[in-house]
């Protein structure tokens, strides 16, 4: 018995959980399998009062309930569709009954048939302020997508997915001990109540931890779990295989650009660009120079690239010149 027919008996007996109505539900709608009338109107009965199905929905789910009649297709043009005079009236009425379910009473789950994704995108430089399902709210960096359901069960996992970086502060729900998680390209970071922030630029993940508990799940099929504190940031990288240790940082190295600016401590300048133009449409490339070997310390506003590239040249000594989207850095000549 597989486990769509072990929950249909379960329905039947009353028992199934609202995890479980729903699962039947999604068996039953990717089933291309016969549905038949009674296990749609149980279905439908146990499930409760939902939105109101459009018209393409409802067509769809009441074909695969006529498909069950003692026809076994639906009538092409120009043929009667017809019963066995025995069961006509049995099943004419248990189909009316579906139909009026489907299209009165609105008793089905639409946003299971297909739920509504939505995505959160931001330009070049740009910044952007998101409140999800939940009520947490995320502060979405420049050239970053966040995608998310538009309604959250209370009782499951909430899920977001990011490319791009974001500063999360997410709403607790310790009383329901629901899960909040961000989805990367190289790692899931499982939160429960919290304030961090996630980069997944440059082919890793960097996560920073500002309050709260973090769990992160390294998708490097390890099932490696890694553990934040409060300070501290960790880089991961699935394709490099590459892990760095968690270590203490200055919540202003990590999340300053959520209020318009980038500080750095004893950074490259490699380093120093690369984040700069992580968020515009700029390239950049370093000639051969003595200050790419160095540290520095600065602060750049990271809305205002004209600005950055002059005290970036003031700092280092270096000449920036523009050549279209390209950022050409070479030693000032010594006169």
């Amino acid at each position: 018995m597989n486990i769509k027919e072990q929950l249909i008996q379960k329905l039947f007996s009353n028992q199934c959980s609202k995890k479980e109505l729903n699962l039947l539900f999604e068996l039953m709608h990717n089933d291309d399998s016969e549905t038949t009338p009674e296990v749609m109107m149980t279905l439908l009965e146990q499930m409760g009062k939902v939105p109101t199905l459009d018209s393409t929905t409802s067509e769809r789910i009441l074909s695969r309930v006529l498909k069950n009649t003692n026809e076994k297709e639906l009538p092409s043009k120009g043929k009667v569709f017809r019963l066995k005079p025995r069961n006509q009236m049995r099943q004419i009425g248990k189909v009316a009954a579906v139909v009026l379910l489907l299209v009165s009473t609105s008793l089905f789950v639409l946003q299971y048939l297909n739920p509504a994704e939505l995505i959160a995108k931001t330009a070049f430089g740009e910044r952007k302020e998101i409140t999800l399902p939940d009520g947490s709210v995320v502060t979405l960096n420049g050239n970053s997508t966040l995608r998310y359901f538009a309604v959250w069960s209370e009782e499951e996992t909430r899920v977001v997915q990011l490319q791009g970086e974001a500063y999360f502060k997410v709403e607790k729900k310790e009383a329901l001990n629901t899960k909040f998680q961000v989805l990367t390209k190289d790692l899931t970071v499982e939160i429960l109540g919290t304030v961090f922030n996630v980069n997944t630029r440059l082919e890793r993940t960097r996560v920073f931890l500002e309050e709260g508990k973090v769990k992160l799940n390294l998708d490097d099929q390890t099932s490696s779990e890694i553990f934040l504190e409060p300070g501290e940031v960790v880089s991961f990288s699935a394709k490099r295989k590459l892990l760095l240790s968690p270590q203490k940082i200055a919540n202003e190295l990590e999340v300053s650009w959520k209020d318009g600016y980038l500080i750095f401590e004893d950074t490259s300048l490699q380093e120093i660009l690369e984040k700069l133009t992580s968020t515009t449409n700029f390239e950049f490339e370093i000639g051969t120079a003595a200050s790419a070997k160095r540290t520095w310390n600065i602060a750049l506003p990271n809305d205002n690239i004209k600005e950055a590239i002059s005290l970036i040249s003031k700092t280092t000594g270096t000449l920036i010149q523009k050549n279209g989207n390209k950022l050409i850095i070479q030693e000032t000549p010594v006169e």
